[in-house]
Formats: structure tokens, sequence, C-alpha cells
């Protein structure tokens, strides 16, 4: 309950969910919203006021309800304008996006919000290996791997972790050489240094460099432009 009330605090002020906090919305995910609001000793207290006589935080229902008021929750945290809507329409507005989610989990760590963190990096998480974007797949799991073994300890989820980061950290690494091969041929050409064959030649070295490295990570998109 009290990730939750985190969430319902650091958006307190969001004009997102004004309309959950409004008595005229009758909807349940606003009932419950407010429910929340009310400062309920106990859950059960909540599941209750939205659900009636008999129910608890085990009933279904509740759960998902929950669940989508979490979400919301979240996404209210990170939109801070029109402009700043998730966007996950191409490579470079998901980028932006999942940055922009990244700061806010670190903002979410300062203050204690550990749970709602792990389930924002997650979301980063998955978004970014769907979209290969290299970057953030080692940032997240980096985080997700110390999240998980000290403040919201989970062995399991520690040890998948540790193992996406030590892979996505080569990735990373080779994802740099990839660039740094591209950029040193950039300089030759632009800058017109030596000779065109002498460019050609680098050209062809350069080629190989990534070559090696495009057959280390053969799915990789990020990789594959280069």
């Amino acid at each position: 309950m009290r990730f939750i009330k985190e969430l319902i605090e650091l958006t307190k002020d969001s004009s997102a969910i004004a309309q959950l906090a409004d008595k005229k919305n009758v909807t349940v995910i606003g009932q419950l919203y407010r429910a929340f609001r009310a400062e309920p000793e106990e859950e059960d207290s909540v599941a209750k006021a939205v659900y009636g006589e008999g129910k608890s935080v085990s009933y279904p229902a509740y759960q998902k309800l929950k669940a989508r008021l979490r979400n919301q929750l979240i996404d209210a945290l990170l939109e801070n304008s029109q402009q700043d809507k998730p966007n996950y329409e191409d490579y470079a507005n998901t980028y932006r996006t999942l940055q922009r989610q990244y700061a806010a989990a670190q903002i979410l760590i300062t203050r204690k919000a550990y749970k709602n963190c792990v389930h924002l990096l997650e979301r980063i998480y998955r978004v970014a290996v769907k979209k290969d974007i290299i970057e953030m797949q080692y940032q997240s799991a980096q985080m997700l791997m110390g999240l998980y073994l000290g403040v919201a300890l989970d062995r399991k989820k520690y040890a998948r972790y540790a193992e996406a980061a030590t892979r996505h950290r080569v990735q990373f690494a080779d994802l740099g050489s990839a660039s740094a091969a591209l950029y040193d041929f950039k300089n030759h050409l632009y800058n017109r240094i030596g000779q065109m064959e002498d460019i050609g030649q680098l050209a062809i070295e350069r080629a190989g460099d990534v070559e090696t490295i495009l057959h280390r990570n053969p799915k990789s998109h990020q990789i594959a432009a280069i």
C-alpha cells in the first residue's frame, strides 16, 4: 500500500490525475484513488470501499485495478507536459522517452520509492530490449541488479539482471568500438586526411573491425546500421 501512497504524494499536483481526485468521478479507478488518499490504516478497507463488504486485497479485480492505478500514477509522474508524453513511435523518440524515464527512476531512488523505481526500470528494460537500445538495456539492467541485491532483495531477479548487465556491458562496449571505427573513417574522409587510396584502405580495415563486432552481435540493429 505504501508504494501507491508514495506515487500519490509525488503526483498530487499533476494535472494528469486531477480527474481522479474529483468526487464527481464515479469510475472504479477514481474511487480507488480517493480511497488511498483517505489515509486508510489497512488496505483491506480500500478494497471494501471500492468493491463492497467481503472483499479484500486478494480479490482479483482489486489487484488488476490497483495495477492500473499504479501505471497511471507512474505515467503522471513522467508526463510533465503534453510534449513530454512517452513516445515509442520510432527509435529517436523511444530513446528520448527512455532516457527521461531513467532519470525519473533515479529521482524515485532518492525519495526511497524503491518498489516503484523497480517497476519503472523493468518497464524501461523491456522496451529497450524490444527496440534494441543497447545503452538503456545496460543502464537499466545494472540498476536493477543493484536494487534486487539490496533494498528490493530478490535473489532470483538479482541473478537474472546480473547476467543481463554483464551481457549488455559487452554489447555496449562493442557498440562503442563500432561507433569509434565509423567516426575514425568519417574523420579521415571529411577532413581529407591522406590520399583517397589511403582513406579507402582505412575504410576496408574499419569495416573489417565492425564485421567482427557484428558477428558477435548478429541481432543488433544498432551495430548493423553502423
